[in-house]
Order: C-alpha cells, then structure tokens, then sequence
C-alpha cells in the first residue's frame, strides 16, 4: 500500500497550528490568569509535541523530494519554525521560566498560518533543485543561516519584550513616590511624624508602619525610616528598600536583557560562519566571494547591526534599553534580509521565491 505523502505532510502541518494554538491558549492563560506562576512542563509537551509533528512533515519532505527540504521559501518557512522550537524547549528546559512561551508560541503561531494558509499552492509544493542548488553547501549553507535568523529573531523578541516591562517599570516608580509624598504630608500635618525639614536634627527619625495608614502604601516596605523616604533616593537604584515588587520585576528586567544578550550571541555567530560559507559556496559557483547581490548586501547590513549591538555591549558596556533598542531594530532587518529582499528584490537568491 502506498503512502499518499502530500495528505501526510498536510495532516502534520494542521497538527502542527492546532498545537501552537493550544500551546499559545496555556502560556497566555498561565501568566495571566494566576498570580503565582509556578513552573509546568504542560506547555513544554505542547512545543515537543508540536517539534514531532513538524519533524515528520520535513522527513516526509524531503523523502518524497529527493533532496534537504530547503529549496524554497515554504520549506525555508518549516525549517525556521523548527530551529525557533529547538531553541524553546533549551531555554525552558533551561531556565524553568514560562515567560518564554508567551512570546514564542504565538509568534510561532502566525509563522504557521503564514506558511501553511497564506502561500499560493505553486510556492508549497516541492520539486527538483536547480543546478546551483545541486551542491553539498546547501546543507551548511542555508541551515546555519535559518537556524541564525531564529535565534536572532528569538533574542530581538525578547529585547522588545524588555522594552515593554521597563517602560511599565518607569511609570510605576513616580506614581507610588507620588503616593508615598501624599501620604507623608497627611502624617505630618497630623503631628504623627516629625518633616523630614525640621530644624531639630538632633531629634532621631521616627519609624512608622505605612500599611496601617493607607492601603495605598500597600507595596511600602514596613516600619521604614521615614527620613530616608526622599525623591533622590527613590530615583537612584536602591528601589528594593521601599518597593518590594521592584525587586522581582528588577530581576525579571535583568533576566530578559541576559537571556537577549546570550541568544542574540549565538546568532551572530551562526550568521558570520553562514556568510562565510556562502561566499565560499558563491566562489565555487559564480566565481567570486562576493558580488553585492541584494541579498548579501542585506546579510551584511544585518550583520554589521547586530555586530554593533554586541560591541555596545562588550566594548561600550552597555545595558538595558540601549542595546534593547538596537536588537529593536535589528527585528526589522532580519526580516527585511530574510523575506523582504526576496519577495519584492531581484538576485541570485531568488530561487524558489515570489517573481516580480
């Protein structure tokens, strides 16, 4: 009996969208709806299972072609959701954090439905390669550079997620001084504490436990020092002292901007070792390293930003919203390098892809 691959391969990419929406519905409903979020491995067995089904359908592929499943942009498509999958489920498995899911599932998600529901049936079906595709460099080449843009799309979804959390950290901050501020005049209008500007230094600071007072000071760390309550200090980097939860968020800030910095990391150096390459593969081609195709004049454009977003980092000692902003915007030029140049722009890197 013979297999029907192309209604496998179709069952397999379905499995795979109906995964990643449960997995999407989990990650979303843990993180939001429960206010202590402790680690499960049900959204792991979701990506896993997800990585099984999408597995099949490449090993299908590329049984049924003849050749690697990455000659064209569908199965380039596959090939990036699956390497985005890999690095999930090590960086769960290795910081035991749900946050993660929460950006990679639906982002996921729509890479899916873009793949499987919006790409005209001529650009998903497979066929020969053409004769320069016919060559050992295919495999290292074209895996070694999807497998960068997934990790840099990864660490630039997090930069921005970053953004986000710390722009919600800053209009936090003055509103609760605001409320420390309001609180700290009725108390001394009251008598209950003595101003922080009385003339009688000699006198000690009193202590006074906020929570009794006002709910409003709910967040306020108990029995503080009144006299160290000062606009300056709340403005400097020991926020602990008076905001417990800035402590948790500060952490939470710290490990999203290591998590961006380490996975961005490895996808520069999959990039340069896929540059290389492929200007060794384009010499054994075309005759020369490199000839200012749209493409690899874009692959070095994302190269140099992502290059000077590590410099930012490891020469100019930057951390936090800068280099954030950087990977920010390295976001749009990965997909500018990857989708952009060969959709609309003609080179020697358009087989398989949209022709204008």
């Amino acid at each position: 009996m013979r297999i029907d691959i192309p209604l496998v391969e179709r069952f397999c990419a379905n499995s795979c969208f109906v995964l990643l929406f449960c997995t999407t519905v989990y990650y979303w409903s843990k993180n939001i709806f429960t206010d202590q979020v402790s680690y499960s491995k049900k959204g792991l067995i979701g990506v896993g299972s997800t990585l099984c089904c999408l597995t099949a359908h490449l090993i299908f592929r590329w049984f049924d072609s003849g050749h690697f499943p990455l000659s064209n942009l569908y199965e380039s498509l596959l090939f990036l959701a699956w390497c985005l999958l890999i690095l999930h489920i090590y960086i769960e498995t290795t910081t035991k954090t749900l946050f993660l899911g929460v950006l990679t599932s639906p982002a996921l998600l729509c890479l899916m439905a873009f793949t499987d529901f919006s790409l005209p049936p001529e650009l998903q079906r497979g066929g020969p390669l053409v004769p320069a595709l016919q060559s050992n460099w295919l495999i290292m080449h074209v895996t070694v550079m999807i497998a960068s843009y997934a990790a840099l799309l990864l660490g630039c979804l997090v930069s921005i997620a970053y953004l986000i959390f710390s722009q919600f950290f800053e209009n936090q901050i003055p509103t609760k001084f605001e409320k420390l501020s309001q609180e700290l005049l009725i108390l001394e209008n009251q008598g209950t504490i003595q101003p922080l500007n009385s003339s009688n230094s000699n006198e000690p600071a009193k202590t006074f436990n906020f929570s009794t007072a006002n709910p409003l000071t709910v967040d306020v760390d108990q029995n503080i020092n009144v006299s160290q309550i000062t606009e300056p200090s709340l403005r400097s980097k020991k926020l602990s002292s008076f905001f417990p939860n800035s402590t948790k968020l500060g952490k939470f800030l710290k490990f999203l901007d290591n998590l961006s910095y380490r996975t961005i990391g490895i996808g520069f150096c999959f990039l340069t070792l896929g540059i290389l390459s492929g200007a060794v593969w384009a010499n054994e081609t075309w005759g020369n390293y490199w000839s200012w195709d749209p493409k690899e004049t874009w692959a070095f454009i994302t190269w140099l930003t992502f290059a000077s977003y590590l410099h930012s980092r490891l020469i100019g000692g930057w951390t936090g919203s800068k280099p954030a902003w950087i990977a920010s915007f390295g976001f749009v030029i990965v997909w500018v390098c990857y989708l952009g140049v060969n959709l609309l722009g003609q080179g020697l890197h358009s087989y398989g892809f949209l022709q204008i």
